[in-house]
């Protein structure tokens, strides 16, 4: 019988494979990884120019001066994710659900955020203002 203690987590073996690779290597330059579950991975300073990474659970992964140049990550789940000195130029942000994400000293510029879904505990770097109501959701959480 199952308690509220027993956690049970079913990695899919392309997630497994795609973890492992992505803990021994640094470059992923123009890889797939869409759909890819990637949840709290420590991805700090790995390459990922170009990488599609559409609808990726990055769910509290850290990717602190991580280089996601033009990178795809529409749909992305980045939730409770670390990028603090990322390099987010020119990727495809739209539909990323960024809830309390860390933007705060991350390169966004040319960065496309249609759609975004983000919440007042997201961070955002130095001087830049968040987009605001036309295709923004923003989570006010429980009232």
């Amino acid at each position: 019988m199952w308690d509220d203690r027993d956690v049970v987590i079913v990695w899919k073996r392309r997630d497994r494979q795609i973890r492992a690779e992505l803990l021994a290597g640094r470059d992923f330059s123009g890889r797939n990884f869409d759909r890819a579950r990637l949840v709290d991975l420590d991805l700090r300073d790995k390459h990922f120019p170009g990488a599609s990474l559409h609808r990726a659970d990055l769910t509290e992964a850290d990717l602190r001066g991580a280089d996601l140049r033009d990178a795809n990550l529409s749909g992305a789940y980045l939730t409770g994710a670390r990028l603090r000195g990322a390099d987010l130029s020119g990727a495809n942000l739209d539909g990323a659900y960024l809830i309390a994400t860390e933007l705060d000293g991350a390169s966004i510029g040319g960065a496309s955020m249609n759609h975004i879904i983000f919440d007042q505990a997201t961070t955002w770097p130095l001087g830049y203002r968040p987009p605001r109501p036309q295709g923004i959701s923003y989570w006010h959480g429980a009232r």
